[in-house]
């Protein structure tokens, strides 16, 4: 079967000889003629724009590693450390949105699935009365850990209001037939999801060192910078780190890096959007 290539180079070695990496991992959206040729369903994991090289890398290294944290976290079952975001030195943006919204009788729960090598942290923001959302999500991958619960604070309380503002009327796909960012968001909005992302909120990160360790050792970065970016003086880049777990849209396309003990995988559809 036939593949297409694409230049890159292993990332921290910019002067290295380029490799090639498949065009599939890089480009979004991208087919191969013949899908059997299709290693994983395309999509923007690991892109990200600076102004320069290596500061795009720097983000999009961290967009991947918390789409890895938060995929094992939720298909293998594993809990993170829940915080008072409250005893935080969050910014004063996501602090005053999550004080208003609990002043409006909704709840905010956050976990910290990693420490290192960047805290990674997963919000949940709950409506106890059932209305639509009933539970919406967000999460972050931050320089600091208050950054990284500010930043998934902001992106759950954000998901409620578009979800309250455009999908309220939108009928819940089965699980096995998600396919879309809006059908995740329809499915976890429901009443009787409020409780099943309660393991997230444990005393302890599992996923610290066996999961984290070493897993960024391997990377490579294709630039893809267009002319009008490099005009304004914008790098734009794509890294592909080959032990991160991507994360996905569609149910369908669900893989499991790392061979796992088929037994273990949740069947429930993740959250994430």
């Amino acid at each position: 079967m036939p593949l297409h290539w694409c230049e890159a180079t292993k990332i921290g070695s910019p002067s290295s000889t380029p490799v090639m990496i498949p065009a599939q991992l890089v480009y979004c959206p991208f087919r191969e003629t013949d899908e059997r040729a299709m290693l994983w369903d395309p999509s923007s994991n690991g892109a990200a724009a600076g102004f320069s090289v290596e500061d795009a890398v720097v983000r999009a290294t961290r967009e991947a590693f918390e789409r890895h944290a938060i995929m094992l976290s939720h298909y293998l079952r594993l809990s993170g450390r829940e915080l008072d975001w409250r005893d935080l030195a969050l910014e004063p943006g996501p602090m005053a949105m999550a004080m208003e919204a609990t002043a409006l009788g909704l709840g905010i729960r956050v976990a910290c699935l990693v420490e290192t090598p960047f805290p990674v942290v997963v919000c949940c923001v709950v409506d106890p009365s059932g209305r639509f959302p009933a539970l919406t999500t967000g999460s972050a991958c931050g320089v600091s850990l208050e950054e990284a619960v500010g930043g998934a604070m902001s992106e759950a309380l954000y998901a409620r209001r578009q979800a309250r503002d455009f999908l309220t009327n939108v009928a819940a796909v089965d699980a096995r037939e998600l396919e879309t960012i809006e059908d995740r968001v329809v499915y976890w909005g429901q009443p009787q999801t409020i409780e099943r992302l309660d393991y997230l909120f444990g005393s302890s990160m599992p996923l610290e060192g066996t999961y984290t360790n070493g897993f960024l050792d391997e990377g490579y970065v294709a630039d893809i910078t267009t002319p009008l970016f490099a005009e304004a003086g914008i790098s734009v880049v794509k890294v592909v780190h080959p032990r991160l777990q991507p994360l996905f849209f569609a149910e369908g396309e669900k893989r499991i890096l790392g061979d796992p003990d088929a037994s273990l995988i949740s069947s429930e559809p993740h959250p994430y959007a």
